[in-house]
């Protein structure tokens, strides 16, 4: 949640929340100027009133205010505008992998843990130039300015890769290049051509991108080595493929294949929903989609529905395939599966962390939970699928 306020309101003295500048090292500091958040901290917490809630004060733990040179850039917003964010607790700590796309390391390749750091340090994230529109590279999973790129938890290696893009809005670029071409005709008295035209945009562009905003992004990768398994938590399949290829850049000799199964994903759902019969140690959840293969491309959505229905076996009998499935594995870890074999919003589910005290949270015990699950999660569901095939 996003707060835009003015310096001039921030003038309460002695107030009784803390301050972390994003930009400071060192413990949070009073926020002598915050006057707003003295009513935001000591308000009670959302369900303040339950049995055993935490007391008010202890609940309010982030406050971040961005430094004047991350201010935002909108003619609306003058100097004594900042932007302040909080966050609220959460009872659920979010999984280290949200999706999970599988590899199969080749057998040929070795992966010490050694050789792996020192290549990646090859290709380290460097933000993007003043005009660059792009760029990418490795950077410490931990989060630290100058840690490891590849850390290893329990022997499971853990990576991070980074990417920053820049775009400038298709409007405005529009609108630049038809300013100059307008100047062209006026002083020249003839239009651009298309080469000419094709060349005002990129200059366009080049002049707009200094002032565009960029978007960060990272993607957790996990290299099981007894396994010999590669899982990237990305969402899509050009974003898996983006760093399965740098990855083979700067590691000699590795070579991965897409894990392929006796059993299509796509068809198994279906059988699973026509019979109502998942595989032992599934359970069908509320939430699945069908398409048509046929012209019409028709889609039908189930979003909390209990899906024992008639009505879904005669969609499918009609020609409407699923392409995804909410499922939930040994009362654990709940995902979706997608009929191209990806896993989707994958959560652990409470008994994950039953035993677990709250202090024992951070990069470690995230990793461990979560490789520790999926190590058997993978398996078992390409096993509800066929099996592996062995390809070559």
């Amino acid at each position: 949640m996003f707060f835009i306020l003015r310096n001039h309101i921030l003038q309460m003295k002695n107030p009784t929340c803390l301050l972390r500048m994003p930009h400071e090292p060192g413990p949070a500091r009073p926020a002598t100027p915050l006057a707003l958040c003295y009513s935001l901290c000591c308000a009670a917490p959302p369900h303040a009133d339950r049995p055993g809630a935490p007391s008010p004060v202890p609940w309010f733990t982030t406050f971040t205010v961005k430094p004047a040179a991350q201010r935002l850039r909108s003619p609306r917003c003058s100097d004594n505008l900042w932007l302040f964010s909080y966050q609220w607790p959460s009872a659920k700590r979010e999984s280290v992998f949200k999706n999970i796309i599988t590899f199969r390391i080749g057998a040929d390749c070795a992966l010490p843990l050694e050789t792996i750091e020192e290549s990646l340090q090859k290709m380290p994230f460097v933000e993007c130039g003043l005009t660059q529109e792009r760029s990418f590279g490795w950077v410490p999973p931990r989060g630290d300015a100058h840690g490891l790129m590849a850390e290893s938890i329990g022997g499971q290696y853990i990576l991070r890769f980074m990417t920053e893009s820049k775009a400038v809005p298709a409007s405005v670029l529009a609108r630049k290049v038809k300013e100059r071409a307008a100047q062209i005709e006026a002083s020249t008295g003839r239009k651009p051509g298309k080469k000419e035209s094709k060349e005002l945009k990129e200059e366009a562009k080049q002049a707009l991108l200094p002032m565009a905003f960029s978007k960060l992004a990272s993607t957790t990768v996990w290299i099981d080595p007894k396994q010999r398994m590669l899982v990237i938590d990305a969402g899509n399949q050009s974003r898996a493929d983006e760093i399965v290829t740098c990855l083979v850049k700067v590691l000699d000799g590795f070579a991965v294949t897409e894990l392929q199964t006796q059993t299509s994903a796509g068809v198994a759902m279906a059988e699973w929903l026509t019979t109502q019969e998942p595989p032992a140690g599934f359970n069908i959840d509320k939430e699945c989609e069908l398409k048509a293969t046929d012209d019409t491309k028709a889609v039908v959505r189930y979003s909390k529905h209990p899906l024992d229905i008639e009505e879904i076996r005669q969609h499918i009998a009609t020609g409407k395939a699923p392409t995804k499935l909410a499922m939930t594995w040994d009362d654990r870890v709940s995902f979706v599966l997608t009929d191209t074999m990806l896993v989707k919003k994958v959560q652990f589910l409470d008994v994950v962390f039953e035993g677990n005290k709250p202090e024992d949270s951070g990069f470690d015990a995230d990793a461990a939970i979560a490789t520790g699950e999926l190590t058997q999660l993978i398996p078992d569901l390409l096993e509800a699928l066929g099996g592996e095939m062995q390809l070559g």
